[in-house]
């Protein structure tokens, strides 16, 4: 258990790794026109006491980037964020117990959406 900085329930937040490991990977993966998909496992209260948390998330869903993430139920203002967008698909697992014929459906679901745009064709548009 990390003693210093923020807490969430009996958990420690250590923001200087966050900071030079998941923060840093954000950036990478944003910079780099290889990656196409970045995957977030679990976006919650603890990632959010980094400052700049908030603000690459909407670099990355601002991108031509394919984001991947899940984010707890609880976190209702987040959801609303992914929820505006058109080009948001939101899925609740809340109920969906692992192992059953609905997850597996979801997750075919995700998988088609992700392959279809990794492979539809966006023409850059030129200026002037």
């Amino acid at each position: 258990y990390y003693k210093d900085g923020p807490r969430v329930g009996k958990y420690g937040v250590n923001l200087r790794d966050f900071e030079n490991v998941g923060m840093n990977t954000l950036h990478h993966a944003l910079r780099d026109p290889n990656i196409k998909i970045i995957a977030i496992d679990e976006i919650g209260k603890m990632e959010l006491f980094h400052p700049d948390f908030l603000k690459i998330l909407d670099r990355i869903i601002d991108s031509d980037k394919i984001l991947l993430a899940t984010v707890s139920y609880k976190m209702k203002e987040l959801l609303a964020k992914f929820g505006n967008r058109s080009d948001a698909l939101i899925f609740n697992l809340k109920n969906s117990p692992k192992d059953t014929s609905e997850r597996k459906d979801l997750k075919e679901k995700i998988l088609k959406s992700i392959l279809k745009k990794l492979f539809t064709f966006h023409p850059k548009t030129s200026h002037g």
